[in-house]
């Protein structure tokens, strides 16, 4: 099983895994500190859903993991410890899991499942339909502690899979329904203040509009080879067009980080809006990256 959900990790980050840091303009603490926030929020989903589930950990989650618990007044604690797939290797540093981990850990599988169960409708791969059946049950009891969450991602989905049905040329569109299915996942965020949840939901809208933005100007070529609904080629956008969309949503994200108070990790995060999404967008947009 563990072979089976470890090979559909790649194509989880097909549209999951944009925000992370530029690590070379981390400092060595830095660094430390999102390695320890990694292994962190996998030891949560283990805790949460199991060792298997933490096959589909992404780089978009521990970003959510890090920025709630950088808004709380609890200081954060570290442990050693070593993971049973790697267990020649020195004890590691993690983030020992908190209520903000859990909730991005319980995001994690969330979000994983719906894109698998996608993936497995599309192309019928059986890898992603052996990972579906598995990750439905842990996301049947995560809609028994976030009913409403749930309710939303699977509404703003539903709407999502009826524009690219219909081939929609309006790609502001369909990131809309992406970009409200992350603020959705912000509101519910526990332990942070309703001003709070009110920033932290405009910035997950712009870095889910992004995102998607993103991962379909990282496909338009291939898509439009094969024949696949691309909003970017369904518009008939020209690269200018792409460029502001994929900018401007990056930089109301920003402005939005800068008008929390965060407690702690302040540069680290401006690095991954600012640096690492930056780069990411930099590199696809000459074609670097596919």
């Amino acid at each position: 099983m563990f072979s089976v959900l470890s090979c559909y990790t790649v194509s989880i980050k097909a549209m999951f895994g944009y925000v992370k840091p530029l690590e070379c303009e981390l400092k060595v603490k830095e660094q430390a500190v999102y390695h320890a926030a990694y292994c962190g929020l996998c030891k949560a989903i283990r805790r949460r859903h199991g060792y298997f589930a933490s096959a589909v950990l992404t780089y978009d989650c521990t970003f959510l993991a890090l920025l709630l618990s950088s808004l709380c007044e609890d200081s954060v604690a570290y442990q050693k410890c070593r993971c049973l797939h790697r267990c020649n290797r020195p004890r590691k540093v993690n983030v020992c899991p908190n209520a903000s981990f859990f909730y991005a850990a319980d995001c994690n599988v969330m979000l994983s499942y719906y894109k698998c169960r996608d993936d497995w409708k599309d192309e019928r791969k059986i890898t992603r339909g052996i990972a579906a059946l598995y990750l439905g049950r842990k996301v049947r009891r995560i809609k028994k502690d976030y009913p409403d969450l749930v309710g939303t991602v699977e509404t703003c989905l539903g709407e999502l899979s009826a524009l690219e049905g219909a081939a929609c040329a309006d790609a502001d569109a369909v990131a809309d329904c992406f970009a409200r299915l992350l603020a959705s996942i912000a509101r519910h965020s526990p332990a942070t203040s309703e001003s709070e949840r009110t920033v932290l939901s405009w910035l997950f809208y712009n870095l889910g509009r992004w995102i998607y933005l993103i991962d379909a100007a990282n496909d338009m070529e291939e898509d439009s080879k094969k024949g696949r609904y691309n909003p970017f080629n369904a518009a008939k956008r020209s690269k200018d067009d792409t460029v502001y969309a994929l900018y401007k949503s990056l930089a109301e994200a920003g402005n939005a980080l800068a008008l929390l108070q965060l407690k702690r990790n302040e540069s680290l995060l401006e690095n991954i809006i600012t640096l690492g999404c930056m780069n990411r967008t930099r590199d696809i947009l000459k074609g670097e990256e596919r």
